[in-house]
């Protein structure tokens, strides 16, 4: 006897309202609550090494304006470092407040950021370039025009090795990101990118609370030695749902939803399954 479900879904679509506001690189997560720290970094913001090169990063830690000893101090690769990498991942301050440690380079050209961080303070990133083909700047225009009237910043995010829309999805962590928040922020700018390699270059224009409102993507740019790299991007605009309620009736035959749920749907000849801002009742029909 054939049997089919009736499956009612009513759910509602809300937009722009109230979603949960993110921080770019996990700068609350690294800050405990209390008295609130500061890393500055001492030596170069941007290192450029070739292969087998080494390269001094300092940093010191302060709370309001004083050297604080005896704090420990972190640090991790982020991105794909491959064979480069650091002498230290974790370091304690001294009496002046300051940790020192190394940045070797390995033998693959790559780009990738060094992250420091400290428990009750926002991380501080060392942008790392490794190669033997020379290095060149990037500059990013990154100017929204379009429909999105509630779009409140630019993410411009720079991936090596990957193209647009890539099947996985793009690697968690891009080796270069900048955020402009202000209108007049039209820029994005990097220096000192190994040559060599192929960049992917992808915008997102973000709501208040982070949603995705437009986006953009250039894919196999190329640095040439000691010049600027220039990319335009061009949002477009995201297809986004107006607020309201909608509803839908899908017809499915058992075999297409889990044992369980048809096992309960026959046996009670009703089942209802609760879920956040959607309701799903099932009636079994006999045919």
């Amino acid at each position: 006897m054939l049997r089919s479900l009736l499956v009612l879904i009513t759910f509602a679509v809300t937009v722009g309202c109230g979603p949960t506001e993110v921080t770019l690189d996990g700068a609350v997560s690294d800050a405990a609550v209390g008295p609130t720290g500061l890393l500055t970094l001492e030596s170069d913001p941007v290192v450029a090494l070739t292969f087998g090169q080494e390269a001094e990063v300092s940093v010191q830690y302060t709370e309001a304006g004083r050297p604080v000893a005896g704090v420990e101090v972190r640090f991790a690769l982020v991105g794909r470092a491959q064979s480069s990498g650091v002498t230290d991942l974790s370091l304690v301050t001294d009496a002046d407040g300051r940790v020192h440690t190394t940045v070797v380079a390995g033998e693959t050209a790559v780009v990738f950021r060094l992250r420091v961080a400290a428990e009750r303070s926002a991380p501080v990133y060392v942008d790392v370039s490794v190669g033997d083909m020379g290095f060149g700047g990037l500059v990013v225009r990154a100017v929204y025009e379009g429909g999105r009237e509630e779009a409140a910043r630019r993410v411009v995010s720079v991936y090596s090795g990957t193209e647009c829309d890539p099947v996985d999805g793009y690697p968690r962590d891009a080796d270069r990101v900048a955020v402009l928040n202000a209108d007049d922020e039209t820029q994005a700018q990097w220096s000192a990118l190994a040559a060599g390699l192929r960049y992917t270059v992808v915008g997102r224009v973000e709501g208040p609370g982070g949603a995705e409102l437009a986006s953009a993507c250039r894919d196999g740019v190329e640095i040439v030695a000691d010049e600027d790299t220039l990319v335009d991007l061009t949002f477009s605009d995201a297809q986004l749902l107006p607020a309201g309620r909608y509803e839908t009736e899908l017809e499915l035959r058992p075999a297409t939803l889990a044992a369980d749920v048809i096992e309960g749907s026959l046996d009670a000849g009703v089942a209802a399954v609760g879920g956040a801002g959607a309701s799903l009742y099932l009636d079994a029909l006999e045919e």
